[in-house]
């Protein structure tokens, strides 16, 4: 959603007819589950007044299956409702 000149990717799903407060409402629900679950921990930040998401690699043994794990997780989290 924004340049980052670091290993700082910005993201937010945006389900089909989801918009403001119930758009912000889902993405602050699913990154707290993740950082609830203890495998990761994201960072939800504001951009242009609507909720996203950080997500960070700073450390150097992160390696891809790592990447693709944390993708699977957040992906499940974010389809999923409630």
């Amino acid at each position: 959603l924004a340049p980052v000149p670091f290993q700082t990717v910005c993201v937010r799903h945006v389900p089909q007819g989801l918009t403001g407060e119930a758009l912000d409402a889902h993405t602050l629900a699913w990154v707290r589950r993740i950082n609830e679950s203890g495998r990761a921990y994201l960072t939800p930040a504001m951009l242009g007044g609507r909720w996203m998401v950080r997500v960070s690699f700073g450390v150097e043994a992160t390696e891809h299956e790592h990447v693709v794990a944390l993708w699977n997780q957040m992906r499940e989290e974010a389809e999923r409702r409630g």
